[in-house]
């Protein structure tokens, strides 16, 4: 399959979810020089330079697989848009956006790489069921029933 930029709304997805009540939290990511930055809910202009950060690799890459020079527009505060966030088509959205983006040698220890991972563990964070699971492992209600089998085969 062929590497594209991929369009301005996929970053407007991103950057919507960040600022989504879905993501229930202020969500943090690491800079290129180790700092932790916090885009805090209701600010616009940092949820726009993750945004460009992210549409900023994904070029790298796509340039990296075609050796071109394209670069997609910058946004601004302006480009963040609020609306419901699907958790299930946030993963979807970061799935695609990391595999358009990671044909540059860069892309595993890029700012970029570890702002979607975080993304992608907060996505299944807030997926349906995921806060009222147990923390750790049920009870092996399993062994239960393999012990009744193998005794009826005695």
């Amino acid at each position: 399959m062929s590497a594209y930029i991929v369009e301005k709304n996929h970053i407007q997805y991103i950057m919507a979810a960040v600022q989504s009540p879905t993501i229930r939290f202020d969500f943090t990511y690491e800079d290129e020089d180790g700092n932790w930055v916090t885009v805090a809910k209701g600010d616009f202009d940092a949820t726009a330079k993750l945004g460009n950060i992210l549409w900023q690799a994904n070029a790298v890459g796509v340039n990296a697989r075609y050796n071109d020079n394209e670069a997609p527009e910058e946004l601004t505060s302006r480009d963040v848009q609020l609306f419901p966030i699907d958790p299930m088509q946030l993963l979807r959205s970061l799935d695609c956006l990391e595999y358009q983006s990671c044909d540059a040698a860069s892309w595993q220890d890029s700012v970029a790489a570890g702002i979607v991972r975080r993304l992608i563990k907060l996505a299944y964070q807030s997926l349906p069921g995921y806060t009222s699971a147990i923390w750790g492992a049920p009870e092996p209600t399993w062994a239960k029933v393999l012990t009744v089998k193998a005794s009826a085969l005695n």
